[in-house]
């Protein structure tokens, strides 16, 4: 049985926003930065009535250079903290990175849906310890225990079934 869902945790790069390969370093010290299609309608509609959070490996990042990053194309507002593996002392895929997330969070695992464009790292993880999932798969991919999307924007309609 599917809980209420109270907070939505997003990865980062390729979901919120564009990682270029071509750039090394701090996305927050990138020439150019992007956000992803959908993005700004669907964190604008979620944050009425969701905890929004950041949860990334990010690699040459912490906490803080995510929301300069986040902030450079204007959408960190709309979340209360952002992880990385840094603050969480846990990298993904690994179960720890996911069960002390739901711990700083204060949200028990089957009431969060952890959004990402990775499998093996974002949503198999995140499933294995209880929490609900949405793979962000553009070009498709295998079905599962979670839901496949195309569009972020398709994580409204989710959490409006979720939550009645």
């Amino acid at each position: 049985m599917l809980l209420r869902i109270e907070s939505i945790i997003f990865d980062w790069g390729d979901t919120l926003m564009r990682d270029f390969l071509q750039y090394e370093g701090p996305m927050a010290e990138w020439p150019e930065v992007e956000l992803m299609p959908g993005v700004e309608k669907t964190l604008q509609d979620l944050s009425r009535g969701f905890n929004l959070f950041v949860a990334s490996n990010a690699g040459s990042s912490d906490a803080e250079l995510v929301e300069k990053a986040l902030q450079r194309v204007g959408i960190a507002r709309y979340f209360k903290s952002i992880f990385t593996g840094t603050e969480l002392e846990s990298k993904k895929p690994h179960l720890d990175f996911y069960r002390r997330l739901c711990k700083k969070i204060r949200t028990p695992p089957g009431q969060c849906l952890m959004v990402g464009d990775n499998l093996e790292k974002d949503i198999i993880p995140a499933r294995r310890i209880g929490m609900q999932a949405a793979w962000l798969s553009p070009e498709g991919g295998e079905e599962g225990d979670y839901w496949k999307i195309d569009s972020l924007t398709q994580v409204i309609e989710i959490v409006k079934r979720r939550s009645v």
